[in-house]
């Protein structure tokens, strides 16, 4: 038997607009989220993660496999940006055909997903990753812009391309 507890505290701060011109297939939106506080009281996960071009300083990817508690907070998040969307009448699903961030920031984001969570074999120091994620996030965003919104896009057409 396998129990899960999840607890999210402060999407009560949430802001959201988003603008959807049919005409063109085209969005623009802008995402404010004050403050967030993830608690997962048990998890179990396994698989793989590749998220280059970011480093694996900022945020380790690979094979994977962890159980136990997990956390995730993080303040004064800023998203902000514009896709084209595409409809496959034919296939009855919509895609993100074109996405550009303009804006991608936080003042803190720290993830723990505890000592047990291994990335190719080995645990995660999650004091490490979280002491210098903001500079290493920052650094590799600015450098690698244009392939870290390619792979969101890709991964959020999994989420939106829904038949």
């Amino acid at each position: 038997m396998y129990n899960s507890h999840l607890v999210v505290s402060g999407l009560s701060t949430l802001v959201t607009n988003v603008d959807v011109n049919v005409i063109t297939l085209s969005a623009v939106f802008e995402v404010d989220l004050d403050n967030v506080d993830l608690t997962c009281a048990e998890y179990t996960a396994n698989g793989w993660l590749d998220l280059r071009p970011i480093r694996q300083e900022t945020l380790p990817s690979g094979n994977f496999t962890g159980t136990g508690a997990a956390t995730l907070k993080g303040s004064k998040i800023h998203l902000k940006g514009n896709a084209v969307l595409f409809i496959n009448l034919i296939g009855n699903k919509v895609s993100i055909r074109v996405l550009n961030l303009e804006a991608v920031s936080f003042d803190s984001l720290s993830f723990n997903l505890g000592p047990a969570f291994l990335v190719n074999g080995e645990a995660v120091n999650w004091d490490e990753v979280n002491s210098n994620f903001k500079s290493d996030f920052d650094a590799d965003f600015a450098q690698f812009k244009t392939e870290i919104t390619e792979k969101i896009r890709v991964a959020a057409n999994v989420i939106v391309g829904v038949s």
